[in-house]
């Protein structure tokens, strides 16, 4: 069970106060300029494709890196962080991403998906480093899916200390997290060799324990609204 602590719901206006923008140049400087190149002019630079959420790129600028996975996977200790190998059809505009599930596409799909479980984790205090948190966040986004109207899903959000008749606005809040596009360079892969993921043909991992540095990247993408408007508000501080 959560310590009461945690079931406390922060208010909109709380959550945005708490995306503060950091204060070294440097780093902003770095993504504001990797949020603004095309990825489609890098194409024979990527090597492969991350998807993380805002949260991740808030860690990332308070560390200089993007954090691996600080939880384990079946075929992996904590530390691995996870991509989608680049391919041929990644950068052909006929291509449909919305029904890849390996490559750019795959990335996109995940990064969504993390993107709303992450806010979910931060929302309610709960620990990224916890595999329980993770399976809380992930049972409340399971709910709001695909029952957002159930008794259970209700029951859980007012447990989380989601008020009654408020369920909607978080709902909408989750829904409107689509994440980050992270366009891995080719060059990376000569200095952190990548070995088999979780899914075999489909996905791969490096061991970069200490995250992996921006210099390692190709482009980073907003995918959304609330993430192109964090990366202006970036912009804005230079």
């Amino acid at each position: 069970m959560l310590e009461e602590s945690d079931r406390q719901s922060k208010t909109r206006q709380d959550v945005l106060q708490e995306q503060s923008i950091p204060l070294d140049r440097t780093t902003t400087s770095q993504v504001v300029t990797l949020a603004g190149v095309s990825i489609d002019s890098q194409a024979e630079r990527i090597g492969g494709w991350h998807g993380t959420s805002l949260e991740a790129i808030e860690h990332a600028l308070r560390r200089g890196a993007i954090a691996p996975s600080a939880i384990a996977h079946a075929k992996a200790a904590p530390g691995h962080l996870f991509f989608f190998p680049a391919t041929p059809v990644d950068f052909n505009p006929h291509t449909d991403l919305t029904l890849q599930l390996h490559g750019r596409g795959g990335a996109i799909g995940y990064a969504e998906g993390s993107a709303a479980y992450h806010f979910i984790i931060k929302r309610f205090g709960l620990d990224f480093a916890k595999y329980e948190d993770h399976r809380v966040a992930m049972d409340v986004l399971d709910g709001i899916l695909y029952a957002p109207r159930s008794k259970y899903t209700r029951a859980t959000l007012s447990e989380l200390g989601i008020a009654a008749g408020q369920e909607r606005l978080f709902i909408e809040e989750v829904k409107s997290r689509k994440g980050f596009l992270i366009a891995i360079a080719r060059s990376t892969f000569e200095q952190w060799k990548p070995s088999e993921g979780d899914q075999p043909g489909i996905d791969e991992k490096i061991f970069v324990p200490a995250g992996l540095p921006f210099d390692a990247l190709a482009a980073i993408q907003p995918l959304g609204a609330v993430e192109h408007a964090f990366i202006e508000r970036l912009r804005e501080s230079l």
